[in-house]
């Protein structure tokens, strides 16, 4: 009896790796909302829980399939943790993952913390056998390789190489990313109808995402607009967007949208650089700042930086400064 149940536990084990690696990012969802909720949820419960992150369609695809699952009626399903799989932990992510730690036990977490500080120390990583020294021959270099090869974390690169992967992490990273950018992307659009008239306007919202598209593909850009912050890369994309759009409408507008993207770094750059200017000044321990009420204390100095009205004047001397002060009177 015993027997049969292991072979049916392998079995579902196998069924639900599968799964998993069809859908990777909606299983472990789905799989942390059943550990979180034991009790029979309709469909539209399930939906909200994973903050719909799927089609209706895939999320029952999986709810079907999977061995921790159970269809109760038409839109219900009921969970078992007890029949999830795996204890999900840092070193048990997936079904392959509690397969290894059920044939090697603590040795897999032996593993886990030497690739990572491989990786730490090296980002090419390490191969097999620099693990399997590492551990100091605890484990067989074969049993060390087949770790390295199914195990979540570890991740295959050139050379028979491995590094430690944190898909979490990853994930984190990506997603971080892409809220940094929209976030810039909202900006530089809050900031576009002050350089652009309203119908200019509409025809570069409307055409941002293919001009976008073609400045990565035809790599005048290495990544997207709005993630580049250097103005020679944009100065370069700007002489060169003629000679790779064929459409008259969509070159016109790319060259506008690209003026318009150098003016808002050359104003970004420059409110950075007076702000920057303004906090060294306000820091510097030995220059006296003028207030109106102690120009007695200014005998036998020197100007360093004169700014009037946000404009700066510079001159060696406090004559020199009085004359041009004068002047633009």
């Amino acid at each position: 009896m015993k027997d049969a149940l292991s072979v049916l536990s392998v079995e579902a084990y196998k069924n639900d790796a599968e799964v998993e690696a069809k859908h990777p990012f909606v299983y472990k969802k789905l799989f942390n909302f059943a550990k979180e909720n034991k009790r029979t949820c309709t469909i539209d419960e399930i939906m909200v829980g994973i903050s719909r992150s799927a089609s209706e369609s895939i999320v029952k695809s999986i709810l079907d399939s999977v061995s921790w699952a159970t269809k109760i009626s038409n839109g219900k399903y009921s969970f078992s943790p007890g029949r999830t799989g795996f204890d999900y932990s840092k070193f048990v992510r997936n079904q392959k993952d509690q397969q290894l730690k059920n044939k090697y036990g603590l040795r897999l977490n032996d593993v886990f913390y030497a690739l990572k500080k491989h990786t730490a120390e090296n980002k090419r990583g390490a191969t097999s056998t620099d693990i399997f020294l590492t551990l100091n021959r605890s484990l067989m270099r074969k049993e060390v390789f087949e770790i390295l090869t199914n195990a979540s974390w570890s991740k295959s690169v050139a050379g028979d190489r491995f590094v430690f992967y944190d898909s979490e992490e990853e994930e984190r990273k990506r997603k971080a990313v892409e809220e940094n950018m929209k976030k810039a992307e909202n900006e530089f659009f809050t900031w576009l109808p002050s350089a652009l008239s309203p119908h200019v306007l509409e025809d570069v919202k409307r055409l941002y995402l293919p001009i976008n598209t073609i400045l990565i593909q035809k790599k005048l850009l290495p990544q997207s607009l709005i993630a580049t912050t250097q103005i020679g890369q944009v100065e370069s994309a700007q002489k060169e967007i003629k000679s790779v759009i064929v459409g008259k409408r969509m070159r016109h507008v790319a060259t506008i949208l690209l003026n318009a993207y150098l003016s808002y770094l050359r104003e970004q750059k420059n409110i950075h650089s007076h702000s920057e200017s303004s906090d060294s000044e306000e820091t510097s321990e030995d220059w006296i700042r003028f207030d109106a009420t102690n120009a007695s204390v200014f005998e036998k100095t020197v100007p360093i930086s004169c700014c009037v009205g946000g404009e700066k004047v510079e001159g060696k001397n406090w004559a020199r400064i009085f004359v041009l002060l004068v002047e633009r009177e």
